[in-house]
């Protein structure tokens, strides 16, 4: 017996790119790029926000926090695709390295 596989619908095929801005900027960095992207049916985007307070959360915090949003926009456990700038780039590589991201 030959077993048919349903086909995967494009939901199912997107790819979901978390933007994560530098410090002293903002999610409003990313809104061109994020609207231009999410018109394409490829692919699903966010920007991350947080409250850093110019260095006043430690850097663990941000990433639990981090955590916490890739697990509220992620339920289906698919890959994730993380554009980091400056502070954002470690906010990733710490989630990633010591959170098990």
């Amino acid at each position: 017996m030959v077993e048919i596989k349903p086909r995967m619908s494009y939901k199912d095929m997107k790819k979901i790119i978390i933007f994560i801005y530098g410090f002293g900027g903002s999610p409003i960095d990313y809104k061109p790029l994020i609207s231009s992207l999410n018109k394409n049916e490829t692919y699903d985007c966010y920007a991350f926000e947080y409250k850093d307070r110019f260095g006043t959360i430690s850097l663990k915090r941000l990433a639990r926090d981090f955590d916490s949003f890739t697990k509220r926009i992620n339920k289906e456990n698919k890959k994730l695709y993380l554009i980091g700038m400056s502070q954002g780039g470690l906010i990733a590589s710490y989630w990633l390295e010591f959170l098990e991201g």
